[in-house]
């Protein structure tokens, strides 16, 4: 669930919460970018990682999309968890 331009907030079925703040960034493109939310939030759920985990990475993905010049090519899986290498 979006709160805000602020943050991002997360449920999980076993009622714990993650509330983490956008990845900041230009938005120069946008298209695709929701997709990469869905696709990261697909990969992410399943994958057993913490909530708070799993929000950073479909935020990140999403972001990063986001910032690609319109009509680029889609970025590679690897490249949205490239803040977590940090």
């Amino acid at each position: 669930m979006r709160l805000s331009f602020k943050d991002v907030l997360a449920v999980h079925c076993d009622g714990t919460t993650a509330e983490v703040p956008p990845v900041p960034g230009a938005v120069t493109g946008g298209p695709g970018a929701r997709h990469a939310f869905g696709g990261a939030l697909c990969h992410g759920l399943p994958s057993g990682r913490d909530p708070e985990r799993t929000v950073r990475f479909f935020t990140a993905a999403a972001a990063h999309v986001a910032a690609l010049p319109a009509g680029s090519v889609a970025p590679g899986r690897a490249t949205p968890g490239a803040p977590f290498r940090r």
